[in-house]
């Protein structure tokens, strides 16, 4: 219960208006503070605090969004105003993890009369807590990942690549294996010789290990990853090239050796263009090439001519979903 309650830490409160109406507001500062207590800070509470003062009944639910599963607290609330008990909550948030100086009116102690457990009617169909957990964590990681400016965090990576527990969705992809190969056979397609092969953004290692076993050239391969546990995953996955597996941002990264073909995609970096010149430059062989790669509608053939480059090959394509696709070919300077 402290553990749901200290990672959810999102609670709605239910307070009576006078008309005897619910109100109900989430606080993102719910926490156990004892046995018997949850408290809660103001930070902007009006109608809560005005219905606690004519009316001290509340109820409290937390639910895990991820398992489906929470509590439900019903008992009175006791406004805790400035004063020697508001600063010893303050300093217990500290405590916690939550600085509240200057940003709590008051505290809110929820003395607990009754708590019962909440559980999705999931369970009642047969599914397990894991199974949820994946599809959740995935369901909300890529929700939330296409809000955010810019490249994802790792840990948004992490939690929507290995969701699935599938190879596939451990590289980022949703479909079957038919799909897969139709979405993906082009970059192996795009090799054009024998070599070190480097997948920058190798998440699990899924690409490298179908490019060796579709290319007919032979090929070292490398992988770098910014995401720890996707790396981790890909080491577990394919042993034997272990080693040759980085954790690391590509975008800063001091490759440990040059290569002869690099396949990257352009969303990897804040700023793409200095990140296909430093691939040029700093990741290749003389006259090795990099493949770039777009799937879903992203773009790479016309950014990379508008910066002046002009590929030695290029490909479109559609998936099975009918999702588009493209690549180009870019050679790096001969000396």
């Amino acid at each position: 219960m402290r553990r749901t309650l200290r990672e959810v830490r999102l609670g709605f409160v239910a307070t009576v208006s006078p008309d005897g109406t619910p109100n109900l507001s989430p606080k993102g500062t719910t926490l156990a503070y004892d046995d018997r207590h949850l408290v809660f800070a103001d930070l902007r509470s009006p109608r809560t605090v005005a219905n606690l003062r004519a009316n001290p009944a509340v109820e409290v639910n937390v639910v895990d969004l991820g398992t489906r599963r929470g509590f439900r607290f019903r008992g009175r609330g006791e406004l805790v105003e400035p004063g020697r008990r508001f600063d010893d909550l303050l300093a217990w948030y500290r405590e916690q993890g939550h600085e509240l100086e200057g940003r709590a009116e008051r505290f809110v102690l929820v003395r607990v009369e009754e708590a019962a457990a909440l559980t999705s009617p999931a369970y009642d169909w047969g599914e397990s807590e894991q199974e949820l957990l994946r599809f959740y964590a995935q369901w909300y990681a890529g929700i939330w990942a296409r809000r955010l400016d810019g490249p994802w965090p790792a840990e948004l990576y992490e939690a929507h690549y290995l969701a699935s527990g599938a190879p596939y969705g451990g590289s980022g992809y949703s479909g079957n294996e038919a799909a897969w190969e139709v979405a993906r056979r082009p970059v192996a397609e795009a090799v054009d010789r024998d070599g070190a092969f480097l997948d920058v953004g190798c998440a699990n290692g899924q690409l490298l290990e179908s490019v060796l076993a579709w290319s007919p050239h032979r090929l070292e391969p490398h992988g770098v990853d910014f995401a720890p546990r996707l790396v981790e995953e890909a080491r577990r996955r394919l042993p034997r090239w272990a080693g040759n597996l980085h954790h690391a941002d590509a975008t800063a990264w001091e490759p440990p050796r040059r290569y002869d073909v690099v396949r990257a995609e352009l969303v990897y970096a804040a700023d793409p263009r200095a990140f296909v010149a430093r691939l040029l430059e700093r990741f290749l062989v003389p006259g090795g090439r990099l493949i770039v790669c777009g799937y879903g509608g992203d773009e790479v053939r016309r950014p990379l001519r508008e910066w002046g480059y002009e590929p030695v090959a290029e490909r479109e394509w559609r998936s099975l979903s009918g999702s588009a696709n493209e690549l180009a070919v870019l050679a790096a300077p001969e000396d």
